[in-house]
């Protein structure tokens, strides 16, 4: 008899665990149901609060979207300042209007900087077909508020990376005409010490219909 009611007993408890782990499971295979719902929905907010914040802090005429048909770019732009280097440093994938000093808000009166790399670490990056840009080329750039503003291309120039701290491209005052400077690193004037590319491809642009 007592063998009987250890086993019976046994018997109860393992049916006893079995059906716990069950809903252990269920429980656990709902929370991550749960978890990845609400990171999706997280992810959502984050986006909507994100764009609302750049209309919020930039204004509903800053630049939104940077389109060069001819090179097949149709890419978002983002505010951005110096890094801890003190350049004009994008992130990997990032076209970034540079929204420090006195520079201009792209579309507005005097030289903004838009500036993307060509390739991040061997990969080809935002601006890596920029070198196709011609004078005379038309590209567009669409305002937070919907609006678009066409551009020409006026010119194309290597700068060496040194220079192009003092360049007038780049740093002149205009008051007058509405200018976009397109920066990258180009390859045509070799590679210094450091691995870094020793130009930069700056391509010139003013907007011609509002």
């Amino acid at each position: 008899m007592t063998t009987q009611r250890l086993t019976r007993r046994q018997a109860l408890r393992r049916r006893r665990i079995v059906v716990l782990t069950g809903l252990l499971l269920v429980v656990l295979g709902l929370s991550t149901v749960l978890v990845r719902a609400g990171q999706a929905v997280w992810a959502a907010a984050s986006d909507a609060l994100t764009t609302r914040a750049a209309i919020e802090a930039t204004g509903p005429n800053s630049p939104a979207r940077l389109t060069i048909d001819d090179i097949g770019l149709d890419h978002q732009l983002v505010p951005g300042g110096l890094s801890e280097s003190g350049a004009i440093d994008p992130d990997r994938g990032e076209l970034m209007w540079f929204d420090g000093g006195d520079r201009a808000v792209p579309g507005d009166v005097g030289i903004a900087i838009i500036a993307g790399h060509v390739e991040y670490y061997g990969e080809p990056d935002v601006f890596a077909d920029l070198e196709g840009v011609e004078p005379g080329d038309e590209f567009s750039l669409t305002q937070q508020d919907g609006d678009e503003l066409e551009l020409t291309v006026l010119s194309t120039d290597l700068v060496d990376k040194e220079e192009l701290r003092r360049s007038d491209l780049v740093w002149g005052q205009e008051d007058e005409r509405r200018l976009v400077a397109l920066v990258t690193c180009d390859d045509d004037l070799g590679y210094r010490a450091d691995g870094h590319r020793t130009a930069n491809l700056v391509v010139i642009a003013e907007v011609s219909q509002l």
